[in-house]
């Protein structure tokens, strides 16, 4: 009669057991925050092609204005650069920690089109929020927020009462902290960079929409 090798040997799940694409994920943004070491961020540096251009972004549909396909790049592309080890650190972890929840509620592929639809909504609104001051956009935070909008809505759909009220305590903190951002203007920073509350309600905005569509075609947990 055979047996149960891990029954009563001490073995159980593993403490760190990450979804594979939240994996591969977190891994390209570390890949590119040392290539940024090296290459750079900022305008005039070869990574700083990718930073979002908000005034040049906005320019080029414009009286006179031709499609900059290096902008375009850039729209999805600035999360990829993180300009200082808090920045690309606090990106990462949520990315971590609500990226493994959104995988195993909803896959691999949606992980990646609500992080990637994130980014994009996020510059975009930095387009049509942001003032005529020259603003160049990095980070992954507004795609972080659009994963982290999708952790709270499967939380709401599939948990019990407690993590219902973990959903909504979520939602609130998510768009209470951008008001407060907002409100704080200049003063709230991090690595000396302005946080761009805009971009991250952009990216809210768009993961909401996104896994709200999805997850209510499920079947309640």
């Amino acid at each position: 009669m055979g047996s149960d090798p891990s029954h009563g040997s001490g073995m159980s799940e593993p403490v760190f057991n990450v979804p594979p694409v939240t994996l591969r994920l977190c891994l390209l943004l570390l890949l590119s925050y040392l290539l940024s070491l090296w290459l750079g961020v900022w305008p005039g540096t070869i990574g700083g092609a990718l930073a979002l251009d908000v005034q040049a972004f906005r320019t080029q549909f414009g009286p006179g204005g031709g499609l900059d396909l290096m902008l375009l790049a850039a729209l999805p592309g600035h999360a990829l650069l993180h300009d200082g080890f808090a920045h690309f650190g606090v990106n990462t972890g949520m990315l971590l920690a609500f990226g493994t929840a959104v995988e195993r509620g909803l896959g691999g592929r949606m992980l990646v089109a609500l992080a990637l639809a994130g980014a994009i909504s996020g510059g975009l609104t930095m387009v049509v929020l942001g003032n005529n001051m020259p603003v160049y956009l990095v980070g992954a935070s507004d795609a972080v927020h659009a994963v982290a909008g999708a952790a709270a809505l499967l939380m709401l759909r599939h948990s019990n009462v407690s993590g219902r009220r973990t959903g909504f305590a979520l939602l609130g903190f998510l768009f209470g902290i951008n008001a407060l951002l907002a409100v704080l203007g200049d003063v709230a920073m991090i690595d000396d960079l302005r946080i761009a509350w805009q971009a991250h309600l952009g990216g809210l905005s768009a993961g909401l929409v996104m896994a709200g569509w999805v997850i209510l075609r499920l079947p309640r947990g």
